[in-house]
């Protein structure tokens, strides 16, 4: 929490500098060239500081789990103005128009173009991991993370829905979708504390978490429509133009470049530059995207993944999943690495609002559908990661990087399902039910299996790989 208001301390103070900056000819004449350079000192000070915060909240999830604490705090312990304050802040209207029916409002906001750009980021992650050098780009490397993948959707799926049939309360069966998805900024926050910045399940946990994911988008996408409006396929050709034009702006990019050994020639820059610039794909093919699918009765939630996917991108992938090499992002100048460099830490920072607007939501919220979120992420995805893993290890005949104990903690760090399976959540139970806020309870629960494994990896003495140097030791 903390770091949110520093960022926005050092926010304005910076403007503050900034606007001192241009007017100080005006107020201190001859000693001009001094004054300069001592606030030039201060501001790179303080845009030190703010990246520091910035890197912190990307290290430490600190604005998801502060929107969570906040309106905890605000719903059951009266803090902040209390219950009726969050629901005001929430959902009370910004303007008296609407957009294509919905009314602006913080939770309108957050979840409906907020999350476009969190989608958007994983589906960059999973572009790249296509690509030839990437963590998916051959069977070989796909096949037993896809084997993970599919008991981390199927197992939990089991799972929550045996627990309804048994408790026989299967009128909650719509839920299904919530545990199938991986909360990735904690749990790649858990798995670096349990095995180290370069051990190969952490590598191989941010795969499984990444198609967890985009699984969910897609579960998002098919199984919950909403529920006072049916499917308007027939919409779906302003998406298709969005997408197409996308795609239009990327070929004429590709074909003024010349590509050969080492040496990319560009034969028009200003072409180059023109169709590079990912604000172009954003707002022509974005915003046709996500007002297709509103006009079609769909989360527009996925709006941006198509459009992701049509930005021009590196040929060749030297990286993992989520791993940031200074000495690689200069070299890649793409429009996708652009777009990803400038929205990642953005979107860090507004799932502040995200999870504010979405765990407002009372401690007593526990009913069988927390019992059967709860438990279906723990014994479900778990289970279900650690047995489809061990058994694609088989068919394929792979040798494992890392042994069971490794692959058990990775299992139960994947069942940490926060904000995927709170947005899923609204999407399963609409509005402020009973069952909405259960599902939402069973979510938040989840994140102490983080906590859990991170005891479960200092018992089972995990050995640490935190540099590249090990992994080659290890290898």
């Amino acid at each position: 929490m903390p770091d949110v208001f520093y960022v926005l301390t050092y926010m304005f103070y910076i403007s503050i500098y900034i606007l001192l900056f241009i007017n100080i000819h005006k107020l201190f004449g001859s000693n001009m060239e001094k004054i300069k350079n001592s606030m030039m000192k201060v501001i790179e000070l303080k845009l030190r500081v703010l990246k520091k915060a910035i890197s912190l909240n990307s290290e430490y999830s600190a604005c998801l789990i502060g929107g969570l604490i906040i309106a905890l705090a605000m719903v059951n312990f009266g803090l902040f103005g209390g219950k009726e304050a969050y629901h005001h802040i929430v959902h009370t209207p910004w303007v008296d128009w609407k957009i294509l029916g919905h009314t602006i409002n913080l939770h309108f906001v957050a979840n409906d173009i907020f999350m476009t750009f969190f989608f958007a980021i994983a589906a960059v992650e999973v572009k790249q991991a296509l690509l030839p050098g990437g963590d998916l780009d051959s069977k070989k490397k796909a096949g037993v993370p896809f084997f993970g993948f599919l008991g981390g959707v199927f197992g939990p799926i089991g799972v929550f829905l045996l627990i309804l049939f048994v408790l026989k309360q299967t009128q909650f069966s719509n839920g299904w979708g919530i545990p199938t998805a991986t909360d990735i900024a904690i749990a790649w926050f858990f798995a670096k504390k349990i095995f180290g910045e370069f051990h190969p399940a952490v590598t191989f946990l941010v795969v499984v978490a990444v198609l967890d994911d985009f699984a969910g988008m897609g579960i998002i996408a098919v199984a919950y429509p909403n529920p006072n409006y049916p499917v308007d396929l027939g919409a779906l050709w302003i998406v298709a133009i969005g997408i197409s034009v996308c795609f239009i702006f990327n070929r004429i990019y590709e074909l003024n470049r010349i590509y050969e050994l080492n040496k990319v020639t560009v034969k028009n820059k200003y072409l180059d530059t023109f169709f590079g610039n990912y604000w172009l794909y954003l707002i022509i093919g974005g915003t046709l995207s996500w007002v297709g699918l509103i006009q079609a009765h769909l989360h527009p939630a996925l709006a941006l993944v198509p459009v992701v996917f049509c930005m021009p991108s590196r040929k060749i992938e030297k990286q993992h999943m989520f791993e940031i090499s200074k000495k690689e992002s200069k070299k890649d100048s793409t429009t996708m690495t652009h777009f990803e460099h400038q929205f990642k830490h953005i979107v860090d920072i507004g799932l502040l609002s995200f999870t504010f607007a979405n765990t407002g939501i009372s401690l007593s919220s526990v009913g069988v559908v927390t019992v059967a979120v709860a438990l279906a992420l723990l014994i479900g995805k778990t289970l279900g990661i650690y047995a489809c893993t061990k058994f694609g290890l088989f068919l394929l005949k792979v040798k494992p990087k890392f042994g069971n104990k490794e692959l058990f903690l990775l299992s139960m760090v994947a069942s940490i399902g926060l904000t995927v399976a709170i947005f899923v959540s609204d999407q399963a139970f609409p509005g402020t039910t009973d069952a909405n806020a259960q599902a939402k309870m069973g979510s938040i629960i989840s994140v102490l299996y983080g906590i859990i494994a991170l005891i479960l990896g200092k018992l089972l003495k995990i050995e640490k790989i935190t540099t590249k140097e090990e992994v080659e030791k290890a290898n």
